[in-house]
């Protein structure tokens, strides 16, 4: 009988496991639904404003009036950089909680060739990238959306909007928070994006199985820990427009263990009473 509950409790914690892993999917897919719609949402509103600025010829007073009304207290877009081909100069606008710094967006510091940028026509979002001087900062990155004149067939400018990774993945990773596990922003590459202090590490064989396909869960077994693995691809919702970035929900294995715990009791409970049963009987059978 002891070899039976064990057998039963082997089977039950396989399939807890699997529910762990299907449960937490869903949630990894939700926070991918959650960080596409915010991030579509951004380039309706970037779209509307290099739309303006086509439209006002980079007024510099329309163009300040309509940041104030949508952009100044933005809780993602930190800083707009606007670049006019003509008069080959930049306009930098600021959120009121963004630290200005000088050299803080993709265009300029890290892609230089803006030949290149402008010869692509295609709006992109750019690789993650740290703010020069922001030590200990959370990483950014930005949207680049072309200024086009449809009229005169022509591209005016360049508009890049910045935007804090960390503040974007907190706001859509609160529908998964765990006690004991975490739900983790990842890129090929370049490893945990957000939450920076979480104190999750994955391995180049972890990423593997994370990228090899666009949904799925695992289990990973290390020398301190044992942990489920659920994932989603922000590729799942758009192949060709979202940045190849996965959201990862960390299950820790104790928190399955809380749920078998009080099953395998029950189970040895039904045992014992089982035991005193086959007892009862044989005396009943013996000693009558």
């Amino acid at each position: 009988m002891h070899f039976l509950v064990q057998r039963a409790m082997d089977a039950e914690k396989g399939f807890f496991q699997d529910l762990f892993l299907k449960n937490n999917k869903e949630i990894s897919f939700l926070v991918a639904r959650s960080l596409f719609d915010q991030l579509r949402q951004m380039k309706r509103r970037t779209e509307g404003f290099a739309h303006l600025l086509s439209k006002e010829e980079f007024n510099p007073g329309k163009l300040r009036d309509y940041f104030r009304y949508n952009f100044e207290s933005d809780p993602f877009i930190s800083g707009i950089r606007i670049h006019q081909i003509e008069a080959q100069k930049w306009t930098e606008l600021y959120n009121i909680t963004a630290q200005v710094r000088p050299n803080s967006f993709y265009l300029g510091v890290v892609e230089k060739n803006l030949t290149r940028v402008y010869d692509r026509n295609r709006d992109w979002f750019s690789p993650p990238f740290q703010i020069p001087g922001s030590k200990g900062g959370r990483p950014s990155f930005s949207w680049i959306q072309m200024v086009r004149a449809s009229r005169k067939n022509s591209i005016p400018g360049v508009m890049e909007s910045r935007i804090d990774i960390g503040a974007l993945f907190e706001s859509s990773s609160r529908l998964g928070r765990s006690g004991r596990g975490g739900v983790l922003l990842v890129q090929r590459g370049l490893g945990i994006l957000s939450p920076e202090k979480g104190g999750w590490q994955l391995s180049e064989a972890d990423m593997d199985q994370i990228f090899q396909q666009p949904m799925g869960g695992f289990l990973r077994v290390t020398e301190n820990s044992t942990n489920l693995l659920s994932f989603c691809s922000l590729r799942v919702l758009d192949r060709l427009n979202m940045p190849d970035w996965s959201v990862v929900v960390i299950e820790d294995q104790r928190e399955m263990k809380k749920v078998t715990q009080r099953l395998e009791w029950n189970l040895f409970v039904l045992l014992g009473v089982g035991v005193l049963c086959l007892l009862l009987l044989a005396k009943l059978f013996f000693f009558r």
